[in-house]
């Protein structure tokens, strides 16, 4: 009777510990941006490519839309351990240390080949270290295109702009920027302006 116990127990235990094995830690990445955007793109790739490369063991389950908070709800989620992974814009880095708006400033670049090798120099590097004053992590730099304006009606000029609501993130040397151009910025959360 007593072998009966020990072997029932071991079994428990070998079944037990055959379904722990075979359950993928699970992870969540958070995003402001719809699925359609190239980021939600670029995270679901991420998810994909981790999934394959630990065969399974490792799933990254991906939260775009802003559905797990916007952007200073997902830092301060990830700085509690409440969320492990999320993509997110120099605007809220910027809002809490400004040498973080570097990046935001008008005019410092020609063209995306220009931002690209400013991402991998020094300034870029110190910065994506810096993050460690927030109790995060930070795995490197993605780049979502050029500023852009899309607007009803032609856009030629400065003065074209004159009075012009302009959607932008809540980011004061952007509002500055676009108020200095005649426009009239209007403050909205990261992904109601891209």
């Amino acid at each position: 009777m007593k072998a009966a116990r020990i072997l029932t127990a071991a079994a428990a235990l070998m079944v037990g510990l055959i379904g722990a094995e075979a359950q993928a830690e699970q992870y969540r990445l958070g995003l402001i941006t719809p699925p359609p955007h190239q980021w939600s793109k670029s995270a679901v790739t991420v998810a994909e490519r981790i999934k394959e490369a630990t065969n399974g063991r490792v799933e990254i389950l991906v939260f775009p839309s802003g559905q797990l908070g916007n952007e200073a709800q997902m830092l301060q989620q990830l700085q509690t351990g409440a969320l492990d992974f999320a993509f997110l814009t120099l605007g809220e880095f910027a809002n809490r240390d400004a040498d973080y708006g570097v990046f935001l400033a008008p005019y410092i670049v020609k063209d995306a080949a220009g931002a690209r090798q400013i991402l991998k120099g020094g300034v870029a590097q110190k910065l994506l270290g810096g993050v460690s004053k927030f109790a995060l992590k930070g795995f490197g730099w993605g780049m979502a295109g050029m500023r852009q304006i899309v607007m009803r009606g032609p856009v030629a000029s400065v003065e074209d702009l004159s009075g012009k609501k302009v959607r932008t993130v809540p980011f004061a040397q952007e509002l500055d920027f676009w108020t200095r151009l005649g426009a009239a910025p209007t403050p909205t959360a990261a992904a109601g302006a891209l």
